[in-house]
């Protein structure tokens, strides 16, 4: 006997079903939910990286014709051409070759001298063996340094000793060559990468940690035009106990940040720029002459010291201009040991000055 279908069966399995499909989908409902973006940082390495170049170079009447007693200069110019400070140092080597330049040649003693010319390179290289060592730290490009800022000479003087030169050299090629590098000035690398330096200085501070003030002369009589000034010191006025202090201002309010600190000996002038907490410095330009400058521009003065945010830095001087010239390296110069005692001496100190 056949079932039947009636409408109030139908019914109760159409009700059935749905109440079966609420009760899956229930299982699966999605609820109200939300979500930030992704927190990114992005952290750029910093880079160390220099360039060298030979600026001066001996003349070829000497590089071919090498007589014993001959000295010739090499002039070589470093750049910080990256991103971070660094320090800079470099190795000087020589090997002797036969006839030709080819074959190398090894003799019992070598006769080659070399060594800094300190009156024309800039102050703070030191031979340490076969190396030169620059004992400031030159800016890098983070820190809006200029070119002349980020750069550094250094001049060696090559000599052929007369003495050590006998005539089993005749004929023979010397070949001197430097090699340059650098590392980061920061977070204590040079202990790490070169430890055997025999100088280990403070690590200075990244640019982020300081905030530019502005520019500071040291005070004095008014030049040329801006803040530039000069002031005058007389040779035996101070000593290194009891020196001649100058205030250091920056801007033309007025605003005392440190002091230049004078005095001398029989043969060097001695120029110490100094502030006051919580100012420093990663820049000084000097000018030591017997007349006064003539232009206010800061990289005319002559000396330079670009370091990293350092507090005291003194320069030391051998001999001051005799005339203004706007190139430093066309004035004329006489030796501090020359000078007469009371003999006056312009000096204009400038320093960039930066507060932590």
């Amino acid at each position: 006997m056949k079932k039947r279908w009636t409408t109030r069966s139908v019914l109760w399995i159409v009700l059935l079903i749905a109440f079966s499909a609420v009760t899956v989908a229930g299982g699966t409902m999605a609820w109200f939910s939300a979500q930030v973006d992704p927190i990114e940082n992005t952290f750029t390495a910093g880079t160390v990286e220099i360039s060298a170049e030979e600026t001066v170079s001996p003349p070829d009447a000497v590089k071919e014709n090498w007589n014993p007693g001959d000295e010739a200069y090499k002039e070589y110019t470093i750049t910080n051409i990256g991103t971070k400070c660094a320090y800079i140092r470099g190795e000087i080597t020589g090997q002797w070759y036969l006839p030709g330049g080819i074959i190398p040649w090894n003799p019992e003693s070598n006769p080659v001298i070399w060594e800094i010319v300190p009156e024309s390179s800039d102050p703070g290289w030191v031979k340490v063996g076969d190396k030169i060592v620059y004992n400031e730290s030159l800016p890098g490009t983070y820190s809006k340094a200029t070119l002349d800022e980020r750069q550094v000479k250094v001049t060696i003087r090559v000599k052929l000793d007369g003495e050590g030169a006998d005539n089993t050299f005749q004929g023979k090629v010397f070949k001197l060559k430097a090699v340059f590098e650098a590392v980061q000035c920061t977070n204590g690398a040079i202990n790490e990468v070169w430890p055997e330096d025999p100088e280990d200085p403070e690590d200075p501070e990244e640019p982020g940690d300081y905030t530019e003030v502005g520019s500071a002369w040291a005070d004095g009589t008014p030049f040329s035009g801006g803040n530039a000034k000069y002031f005058v010191y007389n040779m035996g006025q101070g000593t290194e106990v009891n020196p001649v202090s100058i205030n250091l201002y920056e801007g033309s309010n007025y605003n005392l940040t440190g002091q230049v600190l004078v005095w001398n000996t029989q043969d060097t002038l001695y120029i110490k720029v100094a502030t006051d907490s919580p100012y420093s410095f990663n820049l000084t330009h000097m000018y030591p002459g017997l007349v006064p400058p003539e232009k206010h521009s800061p990289g005319q003065l002559g000396y330079i010291n670009g370091s990293s945010y350092i507090t005291e830095y003194t320069y030391e001087v051998s001999s001051v201009y005799t005339n203004w010239k706007e190139g430093p390296d066309e004035r004329s110069e006489i030796p501090v040991a020359s000078l007469d005692n009371d003999e006056t001496i312009y000096i204009a100190v400038h320093a960039d000055i930066y507060k932590k």
